[in-house]
């Protein structure tokens, strides 16, 4: 039998984001953190006033951050998935500290990530069972769960200080210091592993858990961080569609309007997606894929502190139907398959 399409969660094609309220279901740990903040949270955002005329016009964006400063955040990506009607969620939430360490020469950002807990929740169809559905959680607080080996992955990164360097535009260019997270994972193998294959896993570690999740904190920024006078921007890019397509997106960004929050300028920002598929037909190993249809956009918002370029808040949505063909080259069987995927992510400043 042809083996079942592989979805990637998440596509890596834009950041969007979203700037509202929303200090809904905080736990107390949040809101105490909340209180000693001094940077613009979400919940400011209520006291926020539109600023008009010349003062609203945005001259320059870019991320900068001071040695020392210290941002907390919640990131949640929740993936909706409907193939051929069977249907399947999965929400994953991270609660992370990222201290900054040193701004470089280059005007790049060398910080420490933390993660501070992992949330997850996924509810899909029971193969054994038709009709009903197969639920799994994992909360790295409770201790049991985090001994679980269906999870070790993500309890090896709880507690791990790694290392980040993040551009100016806000890209994240270097990850380092996986090394400790990996021996954790592995246990008492650490030491029986081929220093090859602790190579792959680490490159695996370090795109899954942190290139990935964490790139969609940052805004994208002009290029030379130059806003002109139509306040607007696009950026054009290559990824990846469910590990086998490559997609070209395009996305345009604008600045909608810019608030007075606590004496600080904020900037509201909108972005729309479109995109793509480039090649239709691919061949892996065995296996050839041929796409017949597809649907890709999205939309999103994001709030920005304008002199700092730090995300207040953001939220994007991106919409994906995928028509496709599965073809064993030996068996000449043949399975085709229709995926609905929507992606929500948001990003929310603690602290």
């Amino acid at each position: 039998m042809v083996k079942q399409f592989l979805l990637l969660y998440g596509i890596a094609v834009l950041v969007m984001a979203v700037g509202c309220n929303n200090s809904d279901n905080k736990s107390p740990q949040e809101t105490a953190n909340q209180s000693n903040s001094q940077n613009i949270r979400p919940a400011d955002t209520a006291q926020a006033t539109e600023i008009s005329g010349s003062e609203r016009q945005v001259k320059e964006l870019h991320y900068a951050a001071k040695p020392s400063d210290r941002y907390s955040y919640k990131l949640t990506q929740i993936d909706i998935l409907d193939q051929d009607g069977n249907k399947a969620t999965m929400s994953t939430t991270f609660y992370y500290t990222k201290t900054i360490k040193e701004a470089k020469s280059d005007g790049s950002i060398d910080m420490s990530i933390h993660v501070d807990s992992i949330r997850i929740k996924s509810v899909y169809p029971n193969p054994a069972m038709p009709n009903t559905t197969i639920e799994t959680t994992y909360n790295s607080q409770d201790s049991a769960q985090r001994n679980t080996p269906q999870f070790r992955q993500y309890s090896g990164v709880i507690g791990e200080n790694v290392r980040m360097l993040v551009s100016d535009k806000g890209k994240i260019e270097e990850i380092s210091g996986l090394t400790p997270v990996l021996n954790k994972i592995l246990g008492k193998q650490k030491d029986s592993v081929p220093a090859p294959d602790k190579e792959r896993l680490i490159e695996q570690l370090k795109y899954q858990l942190f290139q990935v999740p964490f790139q969609n904190e940052y805004q994208t920024f002009p290029d030379n961080g130059v806003v002109d006078s139509s306040q607007s921007w696009s950026r054009t890019d290559i990824s990846a569609l469910s590990g086998v397509f490559k997609v070209k997106n395009s996305v345009k960004y604008s600045i909608a309007s810019v608030k007075n929050i606590r004496g600080r300028k904020a900037a509201f920002i909108k972005a729309t997606l479109t995109a793509e598929v480039i090649n239709l037909k691919v061949e892996q190993e065995t296996v050839k894929f041929k796409l017949n249809e597809s649907s890709i956009s999205g939309e999103g918002e994001s709030l920005i502190d304008i002199a700092t370029g730090v995300t207040i808040y953001k939220k994007n949505k991106v919409n994906t139907m995928i028509n496709a063909t599965m073809t064993e080259s030996k068996t000449k069987q043949t399975q085709s398959a229709k995926q609905l995927l929507t992606t929500t992510i948001t990003v929310e400043l603690l602290k």
